[in-house]
């Protein structure tokens, strides 16, 4: 059976509502303005169910995240996953620019069965971390290090200082152990963070509600659990996929004709890019990837890249109900059906007059990277590779590699900027996602964008390429990039690099080079003696960079 079979015989097939209508407004961005909009929820509004929000207290977000398997019930299935505090999705952590993330990751599950044959197969499926996606922030510990492993029975304390200067936004946080990470964001390991900053000050003052929206899958078998991941094969030959919203599927929300309301859409799938619709309704978007546009951009099909998020507006329109899915879409292993995610519910009601969208928003304060400033141009491509021995499909690599810890694929500086054209030889869609910094988008497939876009991850179509400037801001370190699909990053499409701070040496290049090999050598042997005693010892903190 061809992999595309799999993969299409593994997804619940959700119905697709035809016959899409248009909004009512003609010119949805200058509908007259509404000071007076209720605040408190009223018979004809209620919103999407949220996931529980921990908000951060005189500076500080803290919070202990106990990755534990647990029982949920989602939709009509009885499931038993990996998961944060036994949830079927994560807390909503609120903070603001300037605050300290203080997160204790308590790994509760079982040690390890499985021994590592190859590290670019999905393997230790018990074993954990914590990336804050999106995030700029530093990636040496105790901060957003995904290069250590948190092994069954082993605790870690984050503390993540988030820069006086961060934009407000959209970002989310997951696990990140190579060759672990995808079975446990489809087992529901995944949540919103959400930064305050003047947009929400903006749409606040307007009345604009909001709601987080987080979009996973959990991929289960006739037990209701998550399987291994080592075989791709069996793995999509027996799965079903359940599409969430918040953990739950199929939820409901109602609003009042003519009322503006946000939606903060999180793309948490393990596999999926989605092409996301509203029937009857246009999307108007304000941010991507938490970082807010000049001014909103109107569509009726929004593509969300796996890890991708996006920030729109929608107005409700005629009563009636109306369905938010994922349209079908081929991301080059055949055609997915559509995937339903939640129902919006428009009734009748008395509002004064519809409420207001701005149409000029408080974009994000990032300078477009000028020719001027670009000191390097690099190619990098993603591929298929042949499989490894006793693998059933080719495997996914980038540059002819294979990722390896031991090896530094690309070495930046602190405060200059690189052009970068990332290519695509492969038959699938890739989402590129970059670690620490956001990049601007400047061309897709050779065509420039009318206005660059910035991002912290994006599609590089099947056969194609992209175009993106980065400017390497404030932290120095090691770190990762990688394509977003987690079983493609478990097979090994991602590459480890270092952003050295200004005036190093080579010599003192090839130093730090030396230390992450010494640094992961540290840690196999660590997690060696971990395998053979099967007891909880304290993790230590490497020094990577």
């Amino acid at each position: 059976m061809k992999r595309r079979d799999f993969i299409l015989q593994s997804l619940a097939v959700g119905s697709f509502l035809a016959g899409c209508g248009q909004n009512s407004s003609n010119d949805i961005l200058s509908a007259p303005a509404n000071p007076v909009i209720p605040s408190e929820l009223s018979p004809q509004r209620r919103l999407l169910p949220q996931p529980g929000e921990v908000v951060s207290s005189k500076g500080v977000l803290e919070l202990d995240l106990n990755v534990v398997m647990a029982e949920n019930t989602v939709g009509k299935s009885v499931l038993t996953t990996r998961t944060y505090n036994g949830l079927p999705v994560g807390p909503t952590f609120r903070v603001k620019p300037g605050d300290v993330l203080r997160i204790r990751l308590n790994n509760q599950l079982q040690p390890n069965d499985d021994p590592i044959v190859n590290r670019n197969i999905p393997h230790h499926f018990n074993t954990t971390n914590l990336h804050t996606h999106g995030l700029h922030v530093s990636p040496k510990s105790p901060q957003d290090n995904v290069l250590i492993a948190v092994e069954p029975g082993q605790q870690f304390q984050y503390e993540i200082q988030i820069p006086a200067d961060h934009p407000g936004g959209t970002f989310w946080y997951h696990p990140h152990a190579h060759g672990a990470a995808g079975v446990q964001i489809m087992s529901g390991m995944l949540g919103a963070i959400l930064v305050e900053g003047p947009l929400d000050q903006q749409l606040a003052a307007l009345g604009i509600a909001e709601s987080v929206v987080v979009l996973s899958d959990f991929h289960v078998d006739s037990s209701g659990r998550v399987p291994s991941l080592a075989n791709p094969a069996v793995f999509l030959g027996t799965t079903t996929t359940l599409a969430v919203v918040n953990g739950k599927t199929q939820p409901n929300m109602t609003l009042p004709q003519g009322e503006v309301h946000r939606l903060r859409l999180v793309n948490g799938s393990a596999f999926f890019e989605r092409e996301l619709v509203l029937e009857g309704h246009e999307l108007m978007v304000v941010a991507y990837d938490g970082l807010t546009l000049p001014q909103p951009e109107v569509t009726n099909k929004l593509h969300l890249s796996a890890g991708g998020r996006a920030d729109v507006l929608i107005r409700a329109g005629a009563p009636g109900t109306y369905q938010f899915q994922a349209a079908p879409y081929d991301q080059g292993f055949g055609p997915l059906p559509a995937q339903p995610f939640f129902l919006l519910n428009v009734v009748s009601a008395q509002l004064p007059v519809p409420s207001t969208i701005p149409s000029v928003l408080p974009a994000v304060n990032l300078a477009p990277i000028t020719d001027g400033e670009i000191r390097r141009i690099r190619n990098l491509t993603f591929e298929v590779l042949p499989p490894a021995p006793g693998f059933p499909i080719g495997q996914f690599g980038m540059d002819g590699n294979f990722f390896d810890p031991n090896r530094v694929d690309q070495q930046m500086t602190v405060g200059e900027a690189e052009e970068w054209i990332i290519s695509n030889t492969s038959p699938e869609d890739h989402p590129f996602h970059i670690h620490v910094n956001p990049f601007q988008l400047m061309s897709i497939n050779g065509v420039d964008l009318a206005q660059p876009r910035w991002h912290d991850t994006v599609l590089v179509p099947r056969n194609g390429s992209v175009r993106i400037r980065h400017r390497f801001r404030t932290f120095d370190g090691m770190a990762l990039l990688h394509c977003h699909v987690l079983l493609h990053e478990c097979q090994g499409m991602m590459q480890l690099f270092d952003i050295a701070p200004a005036k190093t040496s080579r010599s003192e290049r090839a130093r730090r080079r030396a230390k992450t090999r010494m640094a992961f050598r540290q840690m196999m042997r660590l997690q060696e003696r971990t395998e053979e005693m099967c007891a909880p010892v304290p993790i230590r903190r490497l020094r990577w960079s």
